[in-house]
């Protein structure tokens, strides 16, 4: 007969909750009827149930033994203040890639050399006045030494623009920024994450989103870390704050300058505008037609009907696009979710032997060593 293990029910409904299941109909079928049984006190779970109720909660199963989680992870509980008062409507995913964001940095910290350059990005004095976007934008663009010219360089490599939102990543890491992406989280449930900690803040990004938004959200995200903010973002503009950072990030990635200069947009006298002008301007800029379509709103270049009927149309058209598959789990899916900036002080920790194989393919989540001469390639080692 398994071993039962004598662990306190209220310890696990702790767990539960802490791992964004609010109630136990949300728990998975295969293990439902047993959580009830252990919260309730009638039956104890044998260790594989707890190594399984583990993988569920995305917690070791030795963790359950805890007398108080709640005093024990009293700083990860500070971190999710930082971003949000309540995580009750956010799904389990959600929950644990924020958490993994965190521990992530805490681990960084925790492994970098005394010597290390310590710099963080400069906190601007941002007011949420429309008149001041064109200004910011310009001081933005500089502090990142970015010009339009590398801009459009960059959108001219490939037309879904994967290669302009790799440069854009590296561009804002180079100010010691942590960019991570999401797995499995629906981006109805955020598109952009910033935690205003330094140094090493953080931008957690939404994997499952198209190049173009994660370029938008990219840049949406680092203002908040330039005003020192921390945030949960899905774009929308439910407040003055997210509509003047959707603005400005507007401005940053197509200058109202630029736009109004050029002839395509000076020759059309309309206020309409057809789907190939908007595309051909998405593709020279290297944002989505929907940033097109706004900044022409915004420059009163379009009305508000086309713009809400072109809005529609297109979320209809897109509900045919076949859904992309989540690909092998490469090298280069481990520098997209861990960022090149993670990547690379991991990979130098471990050939310093400041961690060993175990722990560096945890803190990588859970990768292969196989997988580290290519990272070491394209990440740079010592």
């Amino acid at each position: 007969m398994p071993t039962r293990v004598d662990v306190n029910p209220d310890v696990l409904i702790w767990f539960r909750k802490d791992a964004g299941f609010h109630d136990v109909i949300s728990l998975p079928k295969s293990i439902r009827d047993n959580v009830i049984k252990w919260e309730s006190g009638e039956k104890k779970p044998t260790w594989n149930q707890l190594r399984e109720l583990g993988d569920k909660y995305k917690r070791p199963a030795t963790f359950f033994l805890m007398e108080n989680p709640k005093e024990s992870f009293t700083e990860e509980f500070a971190d999710y203040r930082t971003i949000t008062d309540s995580t009750s409507e956010k799904s389990p995913n959600f929950i644990y890639e924020i958490r993994r964001a965190i521990k992530r940095r805490n681990i960084l910290l925790d492994l970098l050399d005394s010597d290390y350059n310590l710099y963080s990005p400069p906190i601007l004095d941002i007011k949420n006045d429309d008149s001041e976007i064109e200004s910011l934008a310009y001081h933005i663009k500089k502090i990142l030494d970015v010009d339009i010219q590398d801009q459009i360089e960059w959108s001219r490599k490939d037309n879904k623009h994967y290669y302009a939102l790799r440069e854009w990543k590296n561009t804002v890491e180079s100010l010691n920024i942590l960019i991570f992406e999401s797995r499995g989280v629906s981006v109805d449930e955020f598109r952009g994450i910033t935690i205003s900690e330094f140094p090493f803040p953080i931008i957690l990004l939404n994997g499952s989103d198209s190049p173009n938004a994660r370029i938008f959200t990219l840049i949406h995200e680092l203002i908040h870390i330039f005003e020192k903010t921390s945030a949960i973002c899905d774009l929308t503009e439910h407040d003055r704050i997210e509509a003047f950072c959707n603005k400005l990030t507007g401005e940053i990635l197509v200058p109202k300058n630029l736009i109004e200069e050029m002839d395509i947009v000076i020759e059309n006298e309309s206020m309409e505008w057809n789907d190939t002008v908007l595309r051909g301007l998405s593709n020279y800029f290297g944002v989505s037609r929907d940033v097109i379509l706004t900044r022409l709103l915004i420059l009163k270049r379009t009305s508000q009907n086309f713009y809400n009927a072109t809005l529609k149309r297109w979320k209809e058209e897109s509900k045919t696009y076949p859904k992309q598959s989540g690909g092998s789990f490469d090298y280069k899916t481990i520098i997209k979710l861990n960022g090149r900036l993670f990547t690379k002080q991991m990979v130098n920790a471990y050939e310093k032997e400041l961690i060993n194989s175990v722990e560096f393919s945890r803190f990588m989540g859970g990768i292969k060593l196989k997988h580290v001469p290519d990272l070491i390639e394209n990440v740079g080692g010592q």
